[in-house]
């Protein structure tokens, strides 16, 4: 079997693998998305490129084109450039060259320009220098110069340098034949500059989203290597002290087995992952049975327990197994002369395996018939005696489950409108009828068949009932007893009201802030997993949004932090107010900022309600002088909206809300921004 040590080793060998593969994928995702921007404006380069070729070749198609002097300004470089219409006015040429020299000129921005360069040009301004005049070189040196192209991104300059060749086509050989020029020849070519600020600002957006997710991942991966090398040391500890116990057990169980021989106990032992139960003469003696029939009553042992005593004997031993603990129970079971006689039964775990989980239960069996006899007696007499019952301040019922059978007169204060049990029961059969559920575990039902099991099985019971107008809390215990081979039971309601109010009033103040009455990030925390879950399993849409105030640091600073406090609680105030329905929720998460979740409506309702909460502060107009350009008081809001199909996880979902508040604030503020409007402009 593999050590503690080498299954640890295993583990960081494979768990290193999948943290090199993962930093991998995310570096490979980020070097992707960074060359689909370049790409994009490659195209771009590659769209202005065709248009200008597009028109030189028409150009060049008419052999050049005229226009009245007066406009355009004559090619210097051109002979025979001029001509004279009817009426005597002086028209220019224009050829390809000088028409795409002037609309160089004119199309020039800060976003995007275009030139005619060349390495051999006839106009010393079209002379190409540096990464221009060596694309042009290693172009014209290229076997098939067809769509050859070169482009590179300017860091200092954050702009987008791009050329491609201007080939001699069959139009342009009218004049450049002349020139000694070839068809398909490269005369020079066409540099476009492409303002590159946006793909900058994208890339470095794209590293550190890089940078941030692979730091969050080693972090995990460390704190994960040292959870799990701790797991495998407590595990290595376990097994030695299982190993240990192990003996020590045996050598307590041969000298119980010594004790009980002495003490005439029955002795008996049950394997659990067998199921097989074994047991000694003396176990087999108090039921009056020989060793003959031991297989017989050993196979079936739990048959011979009365079906009253069944479930509560079961549940008492499952609670020892899980626990681990030992216990004691009494119940009856079936003597071979058809009576049945109570039996003390002791047990505890034995033997462990070496995942530490019980696999051998013994104890014994003592017959102490006799003496529940005479506590059957004894609780009869004593149950009614008026000192102990009538005067208890709790209240006391005896009951079959079904009817009340008497009742003492703490009772008949809490329901002080009946002068009797017979009265009461006239109208009201069971006490149950009263109680109220609440969504907490420990709340007895209010079904007469159900109520008194759940007595016995909550760890806490808790009754609510609600009289007169009143709430009341009780917490409830019970006790079998025996009348006349009838089962009865004895319950007790012990009044809590106070201290249960106190508890709700504090786990209330736990998840509420302290200064504006709204839920408080951990409650935010702890239900909003809850919400995102409820409405994929609605198929509801879920909005997410982050309000934050706007300049409430320069509020603070100039008009005091008594006053921002003032103010918080103002804001509070109308945000609740401005919440319309039961499934919304506000939560204070952070100084100044709030989070509101709610669901069910569509995008354009979702968004206007959005507005309608940004729009509400800032008509509360509250004086704020230094809150540039209205001088008032108002919020920015991201908002996040997802349906079924693209729900996330409730980190990106906050992200996602963030990053749209984060340019509702960049966009002047006094706004609500979409988080996918936001993306889908900027992609």
């Amino acid at each position: 079997m593999m050590s503690t040590n080498n299954k640890f080793s295993l583990f960081l060998s494979f768990s290193l693998l999948s943290y090199i593969v993962l930093v991998f994928s995310f570096y490979a995702s980020a070097s992707k998305g960074i060359d689909t921007h370049k790409n994009s404006l490659v195209t771009q380069a590659d769209l202005h490129y065709q248009d200008i070729v597009n028109t030189r070749a028409w150009n060049a198609e008419l052999g050049g084109v005229f226009a009245y002097q007066g406009h355009y300004k004559p090619n210097p470089y051109l002979k025979n450039n001029t001509i004279k219409d009817s009426n005597g006015e002086t028209l220019i040429k224009i050829n390809p060259a000088w028409m795409t020299r002037m609309l160089s000129e004119h199309s020039t921005n800060d976003n995007f320009k275009f030139y005619l360069k060349s390495n051999t040009p006839v106009n010393p301004i079209n002379q190409a220098k540096g990464f221009y005049s060596d694309a042009l070189k290693e172009i014209s040196q290229t076997v098939d110069t067809k769509n050859i192209k070169r482009y590179q991104v300017v860091e200092n300059t954050k702009t987008f340098e791009y050329i491609q060749g201007l080939y001699l086509e069959k139009a342009c050989m009218s004049c450049h034949q002349k020139a000694g020029d070839k068809l398909g020849f490269i005369r020079g070519g066409i540099a476009i500059q492409i303002n590159a600020k946006p793909y900058f600002t994208r890339a470095d957006e794209i590293w550190k989203e890089f940078y941030s997710t692979t730091a969050i991942v080693s972090i995990l991966f460390v704190f994960l290597i040292i959870l799990v090398y701790k797991f495998f040391h407590h595990v290595h500890d376990i097994e030695i002290l299982n190993s240990t116990l192990e003996e020590k057990v045996k050598e307590k169980a041969s000298k119980l087995k010594n004790a009980l021989e002495g003490a005439r106990l029955g002795y008996w032992s049950w394997d659990l992952h067998t199921n097989e139960y074994k047991a000694d003469e003396r176990w087999l003696f108090i039921l009056g049975l020989s060793k003959e029939k031991h297989n017989e009553i050993i196979k079936d042992w739990k048959k011979w327990i009365h079906p009253d005593d069944l479930s509560h004997v079961n549940a008492i031993v499952e609670n020892a197994i899980l626990e681990s603990n030992p216990y004691v129970v009494e119940f009856r079971m079936k003597h071979k002369n058809g009576n049945y006689i109570w039996i003390e039964c002791a047990g505890s775990i034995i033997y462990y395996d070496k995942n530490s989980k019980p696999v051998e239960l013994a104890g014994t069996h003592q017959n102490i018939t006799q003496r529940k006899e005479l506590e059957k007696e004894s609780i009869k007499n004593s149950i009614y005696l008026n000192t102990l019952f009538d005067k208890n301040p709790n209240i006391i019922i005896v009951t079959n489950a079904e009817h009340i059978l008497k009742a003492n007169q703490a009772f008949f204060k809490l329901f002080s409108e009946y002068d009797s049990l017979d009265i009461f029961l006239k109208e009201h059969d069971c006490i149950c009828r009263f109680f109220e559920n609440e969504d907490e575990e420990n709340f007895i039902s209010n079904v007469k068949s159900k109520w008194i099991g759940e007595v016995f099985s909550k760890e806490q019971p808790i009754a609510k009932i609600i009289h007169n107008s009143k709430i009341y809390y009780f917490a409830v215990q019970a006790k079998k007893i025996y009348e006349d081979n009838n089962m009865h039971y004895i319950v007790t309601f012990s009044d809590i009201s106070e201290t249960y109010n106190l508890k709700k009033k504090f786990e209330e103040l736990s998840i509420t802030d302290p200064l504006t009455g709204l839920y408080n990030r951990r409650y935010f925390n702890k239900i909003f997993t809850g919400e995102i879950n409820r409405a994929l399993r609605s198929n509801q849409s879920l909005t997410f949004l982050i309000i934050d105030i706007d300049h409430f640091k320069l509020y603070n600073d100039n008009y005091g932090h008594d006053k921002g406090d003032v103010l918080l609680q103002a804001l509070a105030e109308q945000f609740k107010a401005s919440l319309k329905r039961s499934n919304e929720f506000i939560f204070r998460i952070g100084g100044e900022e709030f989070g509101v979740i709610y669901s069910g409506l569509s995008k354009e309702e979702s968004m206007a309600h959005a507005q309608e909460i940004c729009d509400s502060i800032a008509d509360m107009k509250i004086e704020h002088d230094y809150s540039y350009p209205l001088k008032i008081l108002t919020v920015s809001i991201g908002h996040f909206y997802a349906t079924k199909g693209d729900l996330l996880q409730g980190n990106q979902i906050f992200h996602n809300a963030d990053q749209a508040l984060y340019f509702a604030k960049e966009n002047g503020r006094n706004r609500v921004e979409d988080y996918d409007e936001v993306i889908n402009d900027r992609t």
